[in-house]
């Protein structure tokens, strides 16, 4: 039986899991809901019994199998594809009548407007799930607001290039599957009735927006007061962003646990009088739970907020409660009511940087103080903080190096700077929202607030102009995440204990990173494949030899995608040569056709035709002149010439591959 103590970390560990079987393997609901009933039965009735049998060898497997059956329930209950009246169990290929909810608006681009859109009637009939509605760019649509579509609901195209972001991937993590792009003839806005709680809170938050956008305040300072007090993004500018990024301070953007404990110590040092009442310390608590979940819901409550906010009200009644036993099992009940809840949290980024990062600070903050004691409180309030950025990014920096390829090495000095003035941009900033939000906000005070955000900005700028210490491109693929996080667990026994067993076994795990390193670089510079790319209206090929690539182009601009393919694939060059007729490797041959539309002879070696430039080529002779192996038609061709050769292409019982619909085609050894 597991200990105690340790009780809450192996339950979430379970429930994890059982979320990753879940995920991976879809079982159906009914064995699910059996195999969780079954064992969560036999698990109650084992720990009914007797002490000594309740410790046999029954107890530990019962106990595992129902953590990993809760975890895989959790997900199936949460999957939308499992319900009965999911409207993607029956679509058809023809435009079809819809009515949606709106329930998430999402970032804007330059040629549409997003939202995630709750379904509630297609054609006749009553149906549920979630649909990614893309409307022509201008729309402007709320929360609760309802639409009335005509229009084909299909799936979410994948990823047309290897390595790059997958938005398909990226949508079905958050159980969302079909998207639905109607013409701007083709949906009717419906008047809002009975606005919803979430529905009233937005326009509040819109509100408060419009209030702060009429003040003296820049048009830099208040995206970035938008996303740092009511987490909203959308007027963040791309390059404001990516700064952010690359000084290492982009979590300043996203309400989220620095945010949440900021508040909460502001909170308790203005709640504290409070103390001198009786039972004053659960009055503190109450009211700090209060006002959190309160801002939590004024944020907009996106999946980092919430997080936070759920675990950030555990450790605030373990603390005021004085129950604060074993920090793990805080952060662990935290993950474990959270997963529970939204399984899918396990997916995104945020759950996982967060928790990296508390857990990172948990465990390394007190060996790492421990190296140095200065005399000084200011150094020693300095060097606290210093701690605190170190540990944390020790925590994430497996996953940021997997995810975003690249290391901002000043980041300490951002946070240096920026963090312990956070309290003060917080605090001031909650005071601009509730005096701007009555129109009473003084013009003097709208311009301080207003120079202490540019001041905060020029401290991230300057440091993110420092790009001797910005490391980019950096390969970092899934092995090595695992083999990084064995490297830093490993380290936790070494800084505690100090033994020499302990130091034998983190430089085997360092050494087992190293080897992994050099044999995954080896093996990818032996390799030989080429690429035909998919690009718009320009044929490219990238050719590969082993660390070393060639482009074959038009132009010596690197197409969208390409430099993903040469971090995933250790790459150390890319060379521009104009575009041939003729490419040879090993014994493929691979002919392109272009408008010139000249055939060669026929050869005795295995040839993909390469169709670019809408060649006007009859290619049924062409076909039986050449005899191919495969057919590829990139980006640069008509779209009536691509759908006359892939009809062709059927009826010859040839190959077709269309970069346009399958992406990049790949020509390996």
């Amino acid at each position: 039986m597991p200990q105690k103590r340790w009780i809450s970390v192996w339950l979430c560990g379970l429930l994890i899991l059982g979320i990753l079987i879940g995920y991976m393997y879809q079982p159906r609901f009914a064995f699910n809901l059996t195999l969780t009933i079954i064992a969560i039965s036999g698990l109650g009735i084992a720990y009914g019994l007797s002490k000594k049998q309740r410790n046999s060898r029954i107890f530990l497997p019962l106990f595992i199998v129902s953590g990993i059956a809760l975890g895989m329930l959790s997900l199936v209950l949460q999957t939308e594809l499992n319900a009965p009246a999911f409207f993607g169990n029956a679509l058809t290929n023809s435009d079809t009548y819809w009515k949606l909810q709106i329930r998430s608006v999402l970032k804007n681009s330059a040629y549409s407007s997003s939202y995630l859109s709750q379904v509630i009637q297609r054609d006749d009939q009553n149906t549920q799930g979630t649909l990614l509605l893309k409307l022509p760019a201008g729309s402007a649509l709320e929360i609760d607001q309802e639409i009335e579509v005509i229009g084909r609901a299909d799936s979410i195209a994948p990823s047309l290039f290897p390595y790059s972001f997958d938005y398909k991937k990226f949508m079905a993590q958050r159980d969302v599957y079909f998207q639905l792009k109607p013409a701007k003839s083709h949906f009717r806005v419906l008047p809002t009735h009975n606005p919803s709680f979430s529905g009233k809170l937005s326009r509040f938050r819109q509100r408060l927006m419009k209030n702060l956008e009429q003040q003296p305040i820049g048009n830099t300072e208040l995206g970035v007061i938008k996303a740092l007090l009511l987490g909203e993004r959308k007027d963040l500018s791309p390059d404001t962003y990516s700064e952010y990024q690359k000084a290492g301070a982009v979590h300043l953007l996203a309400v989220s646990g620095l945010h949440i404990g900021v508040v909460l110590w502001l909170l308790h040092w203005l709640l504290r009088p409070l103390e001198l009442l009786p039972k004053g310390r659960y009055w503190i608590m109450g009211s700090s739970l209060v006002f959190i979940w309160g801002y939590a819901f004024l944020a907009g409550l996106s999946p980092s907020i919430l997080r936070a906010t759920l675990m950030f009200s555990f450790l605030t009644y373990a603390f005021y409660s004085g129950r604060i036993t074993n920090t793990y099992n805080i952060v662990a009940l935290s993950a474990f009511f959270t997963l529970l809840l939204w399984p899918r949290m396990l997916f995104e980024l945020g759950f996982q940087l967060s928790y990296a990062a508390v857990l990172a600070i948990a465990t390394f903050y007190k060996p790492l103080l421990a190296l140095w004691k200065p005399k000084y409180i200011l150094v020693d309030k300095g060097w606290q903080l210093l701690v605190i950025g170190f540990a944390a990014q020790l925590g994430v920096l497996p996953l940021s190096l997997f995810y975003f390829h690249q290391f901002p090495g000043l980041f300490f000095v951002s946070n240096l700077i920026i963090v312990p003035a956070m309290g003060l941009v917080l605090g001031l900033g909650f005071v601009v929202l509730v005096l701007s939000a009555f129109q009473i906000l003084p013009q003097a005070l709208a311009i301080m607030y207003h120079y202490l955000i540019y001041g905060m900005n020029q401290v991230v700028f300057w440091v993110a102009q420092q790009e001797a210490f910005l490391f980019t491109d950096i390969h970092f693929d899934g092995p090595k995440l695992v083999l990084g996080y064995c490297c830093i667990l490993l380290l936790i026994p070494l800084l505690y204990f100090k033994r020499p067993k302990h130091y034998r076994r983190f430089l085997l795990a360092v050494l087992c990173w190293q080897s992994y390193a050099v044999i995954s670089l080896y093996l990818d510079s032996q390799q030989r494949e080429s690429y035909i790319w998919h690009q718009f209206k320009k044929p490219q090929l990238i050719s590969r030899s082993g660390l070393h690539y060639t482009l074959y182009s038009p132009d010596s601009l690197p197409p969208y995608g390409v430099p993903d393919l040469l971090v995933a694939q250790q790459g150390v060059s890319l060379t521009h040569k104009p575009l041939e007729n003729l490419y040879q490797q090993d014994d493929i041959q691979l002919l392109r056709l272009d408008r010139a539309a000249i055939v060669p002879q026929a050869s005795a070696q295995p040839l993909i035709l390469w169709l670019s430039d809408s060649p006007r080529v009859h290619l049924e002779k062409v076909l039986d002149s050449l005899n191919p192996i495969q057919v590829v038609a990139d980006g640069s061709n008509y779209p009536g010439y691509v759908r006359r050769w892939k009809a062709t292409c059927k009826q010859r019982k040839t190959p077709f591959h269309h970069t346009n619909e399958k992406g990049v085609f790949r020509i390996e050894n």
